[in-house]
């Protein structure tokens, strides 16, 4: 963390030179990067994005070696100085591979989904290395600026195609209301989400939402009309409305855990089913349950799509392996 907190500084204090040749730093996400990281493995794959400096640094690289591949320099172990900076691929024994791509505007998306698809299809052959119950996974890692309600509709459409359940690890904030008209309006956006989550329930596709965080307004819809939903005791809530807003709306003092903490929505108002305490919790409530729907498609060896907003790394990549 400190490590990449300098890297920014230092960036940062030299901006009218860096920012030359690289696009931006990992400020802000250093965490979920680094958290991210720590869980890979070898035999795992990584498509970071181009502001993902501490997703490098959590498979073991240094900066000198993002300073070689900015440099363009022969021993840059990203592409011996071929590429440009911030687009990494790597292929050492000892860490997670990175597949060749770009990551701009989201692009590496596509390799990784390919990877994915070609991970699934050799286990289902029986092709390759046998890991046993540490099953390759593949994170994909898309900017801020690169993820969009479109994105999510797709995840949403494939899903309905392919047949196939979605996790929903959930912490929202809601939407920028000065912004909402550029939101809700079309196919693509927002609204769109919630018919999407209705539809592809009374199609029969399994929606698991995981309440990890304080889901706001829009940001509740989707754990509230998924099929199950699990809720972390003191740190999940769900309401349209934090304590604040309704102190200044209707002049009623109540705290966020009395308003739609895990208590009310498990045990007074029934959206969710499942009180977890803690994050580990929900990773093992969420296995089991998902695990016990999906003998069929396990059966059938249908892979399943997991799609989460803003994610937690080490119950992806496990529930995944479980798989």
């Amino acid at each position: 963390m400190a490590t990449a907190k300098s890297m920014t500084e230092l960036y940062e204090r030299n901006r009218d030179v860096t920012g030359k040749y690289v696009h931006a730093t990992s400020r802000g996400h250093e965490a979920i990067q680094l958290a991210c990281a720590m869980q890979l493995k070898p035999q795992d794959w990584v498509s970071p994005y181009y502001r993902d400096d501490s997703i490098l640094l959590g498979i073991g690289m240094r900066p000198y070696h993002c300073m070689l591949q900015r440099l363009a320099k022969r021993d840059d172990p990203f592409s011996g100085g071929r590429t440009y900076y911030c687009h990494p691929s790597l292929n050492d024994a000892d860490k997670p591979k990175i597949p060749h791509q770009s990551s701009a505007t989201g692009m590496q998306a596509i390799p990784a989904t390919g990877v994915a698809m070609g991970i699934a299809l050799k286990e289902i052959h029986k092709l390759g290395d046998d890991y046993g119950d540490q099953k390759p996974v593949v994170i994909c890692s898309i900017g801020d600026a690169a993820m969009t309600e479109g994105e999510v509709a797709e995840a949403m459409q494939m899903a309905a195609l392919k047949q196939l359940p979605i996790i929903y690890l959930v912490d929202s904030a809601g939407v920028y209301l000065p912004m909402q008209d550029e939101i809700f309006a079309d196919k693509e956006h927002f609204g769109r989400m919630f018919r999407n989550n209705a539809h592809m329930s009374a199609m029969g596709i399994t929606q698991i939402a995981a309440v990890m965080g304080s889901c706001v307004a829009g940001g509740a819809y989707l754990p509230i009309m998924s099929d199950e939903a699990m809720i972390v005791d003191k740190t999940g809530s769900i309401f349209l409305a934090g304590s604040y807003l309704v102190k200044a709306a209707i002049g009623e003092n109540i705290d966020n855990e009395t308003l739609g903490g895990a208590t009310t929505h498990c045990e007074i108002s029934g959206v969710t089913d499942y009180k977890c305490k803690d994050d580990a919790d929900v990773e093992k409530v969420g296995t089991e349950w998902l695990l016990a729907q999906s003998k069929e498609l396990k059966a059938a060896g249908v892979p399943v799509l997991h799609y989460y907003t803003l994610g937690k790394p080490h119950v992806v990549c496990n529930v995944v392996r479980e798989l």
